[in-house]
């Protein structure tokens, strides 16, 4: 504001007229409506006095106060700038983007007054005005494929669909408010799909944060139209707009991934690629560590940011360039398909069943789907779900010594009520079944397996005996049913491991003050290198321990190895996911800082089949609206692994080292991952003590994606028989000699 004040004196109407109106603006973001109206009106009176004489649209800022009235209910006043704004001489022969914005506003204050036919109408004009050929004199339009601003046009589509939802709810007769609603939102999917697909990866989360609530009423107009048509294709329909809606971001880059390696692009091109890539997120990460300082260099900062504009604009023109010569490259990034349902029930296997949720502020949709049947039920949510999802959330605290039975009781009870509505209405149909797992929003924080299906009598605190869901059904979890299906193929016969875990401390006594004010004062796990190595027994894996496991060297090997299983401190950044990081052994080396941060895994070339990440939280992290969690363990996805174990909490250094060790017994013996995790969990909860019962110590590790159990490569297998066998004859063969020489002694 400071600044926007002391550039007064500017002699261009066109620029002092600017100045002002975001003069206006900021006040009205800080709402400060006495001076915010006050400079509207003082850009609005240099607007038609003009005394520049040059080419200006007073329409902007009309269409601007306007806005900032309705926001206020100052509605009558609101409309009659909006009138002079439409009666404005430029605005017809104007070739820009201001009409259309116009109407939406007219629209707007129509919905405010709760006349929502004329809003219908306003919209129907603002979407046909955003498209070039429209003519403001006869209204209409000649080319529907070139809109003038598309995320105003997106948002026209989202409001009248929303108006005519409204529609319908004050006349059920009208059903054809309904389906023109539906019509309003797949068009509007289809803008959604297009806009995602030509903005840059941390951009694309946010367009899809801000847009993926706007959709969720498509959900409600879709199930109220299923039940009266009764039309299954409504089903596939709803389940189009829920797969939309998670993990865009992951899916789109792991089509970019694919596209270049399958799309005929030049080895060379890939390689440019993926060093912008790199430069990208590099400049990314300094502007965003410098501007955390405490005093900031901001002459660092402005030479970054203008070396990443450099950047970003060398990967936009490489990706044009992609786009218009490489046609399969085209066809395999840009492909908006989301899975069916009909496709899952071909990869689903016989003895699973997929749970998919979709979560709005008042309602829960779930699908339910198995290899020949579909459901889709709808329940009304209010405020106590979404406490009992707090209650769940809070089994990470770790003080036990304040833990008393009513927080037992509040634990348990959170527990069978969210059972109730989570899992109740389809057990028929989960019977037997293992369970996938698709969550939606806060259901992403749930570890379900410690949903219980009945109370106990709460005479004292037993955690042990509870009739927990783990108990009935392996669980295993995926960000989306299309992620979850891309690829989904039997692992390789192959098992090679390598299993890491950093040396962290010893400290004294002066650096421990030092590195806890820098956040970097990483404790001990000091079961982390008994696990690794008992893991990698195993499977005669490598153990990467103390000055080995280092970033350098994970760098170096990791591309090597089937399984990665790393035992390890994170720091997890909610604020900036993609700054994540994993924290290997302090080496010291020249090439690295110790610290791997989730943006980084996205320029490995894995080829793992699993990565374990026995490490601090790392499935934990920020929700996303349209993306989900954005934990750490997403950069291992987006490498390209399609299985992941990861933990939901901070893990218990013995206890996450005992389930670790079991769960590898199980998977080398043939079981599925989810299998072998529910068994080892089971194992450990039944001779757990009653305090290590509690769900903290044995529930944290979830798992993600691929549940298809490893096999041994035949080769290996036959080797490792054929030196048994071998052993065995030598010493038959040394028992027989030594028994021949004690005779002729």
């Amino acid at each position: 504001i400071e600044n926007l004040k002391k550039s007064k004196g500017i002699k261009s109407s066109f620029i002092e007229i600017l100045r002002i109106k975001y003069l206006a603006l900021s006040y009205q973001s800080i709402n400060d409506t006495i001076n915010a109206s006050k400079y509207f009106k003082e850009a609005i009176l240099i607007a038609e006095q003009n005394l520049s004489g040059e080419r200006i649209n007073s329409s902007d800022i009309y269409g601007s106060f306007s806005d900032f009235l309705i926001g206020i209910n100052k509605l009558d006043e609101a409309e009659l700038y909006l009138k002079r704004a439409l009666n404005n001489k430029s605005i017809i022969n104007l070739q820009d983007d201001f009409l259309h914005r116009i109407y939406n506003s007219y629209a707007w204050l129509m919905v405010e007054r709760g006349e929502l036919e004329q809003a219908l109408k306003f919209y129907n004009k603002s979407i046909s005005s955003n498209l070039k050929g429209f003519n403001i004199q006869n209204e209409y339009f000649e080319q529907q494929d070139t809109v003038r601003q598309i995320s105003s046009f997106l948002n026209s589509l989202l409001n009248k669909a929303n108006v005519c939802s409204e529609l319908y709810s004050r006349n059920i007769e009208q059903i054809e408010y309904l389906e023109e609603s539906l019509e309003s939102y797949n068009h509007a999917l289809s803008i959604f799909d297009d806009i995602k697909r030509f903005t840059l990866d941390e951009n694309q989360i946010t367009i899809t944060s801000w847009n993926a609530s706007k959709f969720y009423h498509v959900f409600r107009d879709i199930d109220v139209l299923r039940k009266i048509s009764n039309n299954d294709y409504l089903i596939k329909l709803s389940f189009k707009f829920a797969e939309k809606f998670k993990a865009n971001t992951l899916l789109a880059n792991l089509q970019n991934i694919e596209a270049l390696k399958y799309g005929g692009i030049p080895d060379s091109l890939q390689e440019k690629e993926k060093l912008l890539s790199q430069r990208i997120n590099g400049y990314r990460r300094l502007i965003y560590e410098e501007s955390s300082k405490e005093i900031p260099t901001t002459s660092k900062i402005r030479l970054w940011e203008s070396k990443l504009f450099d950047v970003s604009k060398e990967h936009i023109e490489l990706k044009d360039h992609l786009k218009e010569n490489y046609q399969a490259y085209y066809d395999l990034n840009f492909n908006k398909d989301v899975i069916s349902i009909d496709e899952i029930q071909k990869n689903i296997e016989p003895d699973q069943v997929l749970l998919e949720y979709v979560l709005t502020d008042d309602q829960l949709f779930t699908f339910v789907i198995d290899k020949d049947t579909v459901l889709l039920e709808s329940q009304d949510i209010d405020y106590s779900f979404v406490n009992n999802l707090k209650v769940l959330e809070g089994i990470t605290n770790t003080d036990f010594s304040t833990h008393r039975l009513t927080h037992y009781k509040e634990t348990i009870q959170a527990s069978f009520d969210l059972y109730n509505i989570l899992i109740r209405p389809f057990e028929e149909s989960l019977e037997g079944k293992r369970l996938i797992i698709v969550p939606d929003g806060r259901l992403g924080y749930l570890p379900f397996e410690t949903l219980v299906s009945d109370l106990p009598n709460f005479e004292r605190i037993d955690y042990r005996s509870l009739n927990y869901l783990i108990r009935k059904h392996p669980i295993s979890y995926s960000y989306s049913s299309t992620l979850l299906y891309r690829n989904y193929e039997d692992p390789d016969y192959s098992m090679d491991l390598m299993a890491l875990a950093p040396e962290y401390g010893p400290y004294n006594t002066d650096s421990i003050t030092q590195l806890a004010s820098r956040g970097e004062l990483f404790m001990p796990l000091m079961n982390a290198v008994a696990e690794v190595e008992r893991i990698s027994e195993l499977y005669n894996g490598d153990v990467y321990t103390n000055s080995e496991a280092s970033e350098t060297k994970f760098k170096e090997v990791a591309s090597d190895y089937d399984i990665i299983h790393l035992a390890m401190h994170t720091v997890i950044d909610d604020e900036r996911p993609m700054y994540s990081k994993l924290v290997f052994s302090n080496t010291k080396d020249t090439l690295n800082d110790r610290y791997l941060n989730t943006y980084e895994l996205y320029g490995l070339e894995l080829k793992a089949k699993m990565a374990v990440l026995s490490a601090c939280n790392t499935g934990g992290g920020k929700i996303e609206e349209g993306e989900g969690i954005m934990s750490l363990a997403r950069g291992f996805i987006y490498s390209g692994i399609p299985s992941i174990i990861m933990t939901l909490w901070e893990v218990e250094d013995k206890s996450g080292a005992d389930i670790m060790t079991l769960f590898y017994e199980n998977l080398h013996d043939g079981m599925s991952k989810d299998v072998a995790l529910q068994q080892a969990k089971l194992a450990y909860l039944e001779s757990a003590t009653m305090l290590r019962s509690h769900p903290y110590f044995w529930l944290a590790y979830v798992d993600i994606g691929n549940t298809k159990p490893f096999k041994i490569h035949p080769l290996r297998s036959g080797i490792n028989i054929g030196i048994g066998a071998l052993i065995i004859i030598l010493l038959a063969l040394l028992i027989r000699y030594r028994h021949k020489k004690s005779r002729l002694v």
